[in-house]
């Protein structure tokens, strides 16, 4: 049996701007609970995300303003 360890810290950092973050992406997953992240205006991130397209991994998301701005929104347990 082979196993592998991987070792080392991986630093992420968030942008300041969620727009920047979502700069020319076809799939937005939302993963944080931050605040600046939950309760962004979907109509901020339209000229800036390529494809209107949103997983919702924390619930924290209004899925109807979302969806009603355009975009595809799936929120995992929730329809």
């Amino acid at each position: 049996m082979t196993s592998h360890l991987v070792t080392g810290v991986v630093k992420a950092e968030a942008p300041n701007d969620p727009g920047a973050a979502v700069h020319n992406a076809d799939l937005r997953l939302h993963l944080a609970e931050w605040p600046q992240f939950s309760h962004i205006d979907p109509g901020h991130l339209a000229a800036r995300a390529g494809t209107p397209r949103v997983i919702d991994g924390r619930g924290t998301l209004d899925t109807e303003t979302w969806r009603q701005a355009g975009r595809t929104v799936r929120a995992l347990g929730r329809p």
